[in-house]
């Protein structure tokens, strides 16, 4: 019995063979337009970290007093993978994943879930903790950076122009984020001669005391007389708030 022969069969079959070399090549080449070609392709990272701050703790205490409570919060949640935490001086942390395959949905609910839980047992943590804190924006990245430089603007004011330009930003179709680095907070510092305020019989605690009070942005009352339409409101020093 003869064997089949390929290349005898291609021979003697040739606008067959060129109609499927063709076939291939338009299907190849209509796939190839269709491959996604992403620099920052989309994709899921199952796992997300809380941490934890507590000064003067030692890692025993950061274990026993924080992360064992929010271990047994995290194993409540349906689809956790394995939970791993770590306990320093001062501070410590949570790390848990996901099983693999997770559709995004369902880790958004899972993050959800993990801050609720562990938010609820915010309450029996000792005084002093700081946090948690939590993070599961590991697959964002900065696809464009702007630097603003105004050497005749104050820094007050280029901070203005900055959050300007972020609000026009944020508006761009395809922009989900924006931060801004290099910020600085505005403080005021005040130096005062120890000689004079004895002479005036005013202790730096009292001087202190006072400009604390002026900090305060809560009304400190209503007068209940209606000015168009409305009740006067009085800041602690006497002004008016609206």
């Amino acid at each position: 019995m003869k064997s089949f022969n390929l290349s005898e069969w291609a021979v003697t079959h040739r606008a067959l063979v060129l109609f499927l070399i063709i076939g291939a090549l338009l299907v190849g080449t209509f796939a190839f337009t269709r491959l996604g070609r992403l620099e920052d392709p989309n994709f899921n990272v199952p796992t997300m970290n809380a941490v934890v701050a507590w000064p003067g703790a030692s890692a025993q205490d950061v274990q026993d007093q924080l992360l064992n409570r929010m271990e047994r919060e995290l194993q409540k949640i349906e689809g956790i993978d394995h939970v791993r935490s770590f306990a320093r001086q001062g501070y410590g942390g949570i790390n848990f994943w996901m099983k693999g395959g997770t559709p995004k949905a369902e880790l958004e609910r899972a993050w959800y879930l993990a801050r609720k839980k562990i938010n609820d047992v915010r309450h029996e943590f000792p005084d002093g903790v700081r946090g948690p804190f939590f993070n599961d924006e590991f697959t964002d990245v900065y696809s464009v950076t702007v630097a603003f430089s105004a050497p005749d603007l104050s820094w007050p004011e280029l901070t203005a122009l900055v959050e300007d330009a972020r609000r026009q930003l944020q508006a761009v179709p395809g922009v989900t984020k924006i931060d801004i680095f290099g910020r600085q907070s505005e403080r005021v510092f005040v130096e005062f001669n120890s000689r004079k305020l004895a002479a005036m019989g005013v202790s730096p605690q009292t001087l202190i005391e006072a400009l604390a009070r002026q900090n305060l942005m809560s009304p400190a009352g209503a007068d209940g007389a209606r000015e168009e339409g409305g009740v006067t409101l009085y800041q602690p020093s006497g002004e008016k708030l609206f």
